[in-house]
């Protein structure tokens, strides 16, 4: 990646959804550059950023994008302070070989995959392969800071749709000196992927109408890469947290027809050919386990026709204890009370106790 100068990075932070997002985020929780470029504030605040575009925003994905890219003229400032603290230099940084995250999130999956398991894709995307810009089985790792990836925050905040087991199992993962690392660090840089190594455009359009919208493959103009060829050049391709703001959603268009990324989630490194020089096992994360001050919940406001952004601020850390737990809560005639609290993923959470099943608590975010 060149070393772009700060107000090239701030025109492509005010000019991506995502990016524009973040803004937002920081600015109505008056989080610093300093505060963001902490792992357990920026990779969650990131997270929610990607939640909010999502295409099944429940506000309408094309009147949330345009609210948010409406605001980035006004941001600029606040997105010129951002890319020109040092410390923010890493959501740019290219795959750190020697710290990867590695995650199994269900036990359906089974066991962890082997230097025997076939991971080299053999032929042009799928229909399903061209929806998520991945290959399938996936295999994927991602930079880490304590144990915490971009992909561990996302899941552990309920910014996407991933299926989500806890126990959460994961590895810390060496990746072979030799190891062949196509860096993904701008839309463009994805566009020109596309262009060398292109799908052959065989995949039939999305049947679901009501995802018309959504690409799905070549025949509505959407290229995707031909991971099959990618991987005789390259053992994986690494997607930045900074591709993951502003390249996220994002159209390039050439002669060979349009990208657009839009299912990216988190920062990963997609792997094609088995990568790894070691690998160990760290310990599974439970619900709850992960804690920050900074627990936010991000939205742009429709009832308000300036669509005004507002922040929810559920109780209890970051991220939210989905799920149920137990914990003593005192005893009645010598005999123990247990109370149970169950917590959903918007933030709800109610608290029963065992002696007469009484309802201790609820708790319900507003704004």
């Amino acid at each position: 990646m060149p070393d772009l100068s700060p107000e090239v990075r701030a025109d492509a932070l005010t000019g991506s959804p995502a990016g524009c997002v973040l803004l937002l985020i920081a600015e109505e929780r008056e989080l610093t550059p300093a505060t963001l470029a902490k792992p357990e504030v920026g990779l969650f605040a990131i997270a929610e950023a990607i939640g909010q575009i999502s295409p099944w925003h429940a506000h309408g994905h094309a009147r949330i994008v345009k609210e948010a890219l409406r605001h980035g003229p006004r941001l600029r400032q606040r997105a010129l302070d951002l890319v020109s603290h040092p410390d923010i230099a890493v959501w740019w940084a290219p795959i750190d070989r020697q710290n990867q995250l590695w995650l199994r999130f269900s036990e359906d999956e089974g066991g962890w995959p082997t230097s025997q398991t076939t991971i080299r894709p053999t032929g042009p995307p799928s229909n399903f392969e061209v929806y998520v810009h991945a290959p399938r089985p996936q295999l994927a790792t991602g930079n880490a800071d304590d144990g915490l990836s971009a992909e561990l925050a996302v899941v552990l905040a309920g910014a996407s749709d991933w299926a989500m087991d806890y126990p959460i199992h994961r590895r810390r993962a060496t990746i072979r000196p030799d190891a062949r690392v196509l860096e993904i660090d701008s839309a463009q840089d994805w566009h020109d992927l596309v262009r060398r190594y292109p799908a052959d455009g065989t995949q039939s359009p999305n049947p679901d109408p009501a995802m018309h919208d959504v690409p799905w493959g070549q025949s509505d103009g959407s290229m995707v890469p031909d991971w099959s060829m990618v991987a005789n050049d390259w053992d994986g391709v690494h997607v930045t947290l900074w591709a993951l703001l502003t390249a996220t959603q994002v159209r390039v268009s050439s002669d060979i027809g349009w990208t657009e990324p839009w299912s990216w989630e988190g920062d990963h490194a997609i792997w094609l050919n088995w990568p790894f020089d070691a690998v160990e096992d760290l310990p599974p994360i439970e619900g709850g386990s992960f804690d920050s001050p900074y627990y936010m919940v991000k939205a742009l406001d429709f009832s308000d026709p300036q669509g005004t952004v507002y922040t929810t601020e559920p109780s209890g850390g970051w991220p939210l204890n989905r799920g149920v737990t137990s914990e003593t809560f005192g005893e009645v005639d010598g005999q123990p009370v247990e109370r149970y609290t169950l917590t959903n993923g918007t933030g709800m959470s109610v608290s029963i106790l065992t002696y007469g099943g009484i309802v201790q608590s609820m708790i319900v975010p507003d704004r």
